[in-house]
């Protein structure tokens, strides 16, 4: 057995060690995961996300990307098939939050950097908390009476219709171009529904409570209602019953406008 003395000095050779190994090195990361939106978030993390938005130049926040992509909108002279315009858009949809394709759009920026080793996180686990921190706060705006799954089975027997689709879309009538557009949009409301469901509780309230200090930081369209865009309004609430006079217009004296999106009367 070891003398008390030796044991003693043992340990403090082995602290002083550790102490030159360690103690000059920059501080280690402290997140080592990329946050998924279906994780809780924290104060902390709200907090984080603050402090390194804060040092960002305009020119960087228009660089973060929407949190959802936009809906399908086709120029009328797409030669593509209608399956492959619907791949192309669900091919935006998995790009649009690469986050190492995203990275690359700030890695240039040192001061940036030198913000992140700072705060010790990686700038993909920043761009992650960001992009949880924004389908939450998007989760907050949707009517909480909102059937998402209702809807993305809606969206699924709609996009297999088109996915079999192989007609080019600049041989259909603007009629029918205006039809196959109109389905496309369920592409986009199956990936808001996809990721709003996953939304935990908790993170809707910590948001509700810190969205005031969230909206100076954030892109202004962080704040909208992504549901909007995507309902068919329809099929929500059905066609008013009008009865049908010859002072009101019927189905077939209206044309369509592609040019303004309007409907016109022929007579």
């Amino acid at each position: 057995m070891l003398p008390r003395f030796t044991k003693n000095s043992l340990i403090f050779v082995l602290m002083l060690g550790i102490f030159c190994q360690y103690g000059c090195r920059e501080p280690d990361v402290t997140f080592f995961e990329v946050k998924r939106i279906d994780e809780t978030l924290t104060i902390n993390d709200l907090s984080l996300v603050v402090r390194i938005l804060e040092t960002f130049q305009p020119d960087q926040l228009e660089a973060l990307p929407p949190i959802f992509a936009p809906i399908p909108d086709w120029e009328s002279n797409r030669t593509l098939s209608i399956a492959s315009l619907m791949r192309e858009e669900q091919d935006k949809i998995v790009k649009l939050w690469d986050l190492d394709r995203l990275a690359r759009r700030f890695e240039k920026s040192r001061h940036l950097q030198k913000t992140l080793t700072r705060e010790r996180i990686r700038i993909d686990q920043f761009l992650g908390l960001v992009r949880c921190l924004g389908v939450s706060i998007a989760s907050t705006k949707v009517n909480p009476a909102y059937d998402h799954r209702l809807n993305l089975k809606r969206s699924d027997d709609r996009i297999a219709r088109l996915e079999k689709d192989n007609r080019p879309f600049a041989n259909l009538s603007p009629d029918q171009q205006f039809e196959v557009e109109h389905l496309a949009h369920y592409i986009s409301r199956k990936d808001r529904c996809e990721q709003l469901i996953q939304v935990p509780d908790a993170n809707k309230v910590l948001i509700k409570e810190y969205e005031h200090a969230l909206k100076p930081v954030l892109p202004e369209n962080y704040f909208n209602n992504p549901i909007l865009e995507v309902t068919d309004w329809q099929e929500e609430i059905g066609t008013p019953f009008q009865e049908l006079t010859d002072k009101v217009a019927s189905d077939a004296t209206l044309t369509w406008s592609r040019e303004n999106n309007q409907v016109f009367n022929k007579r």
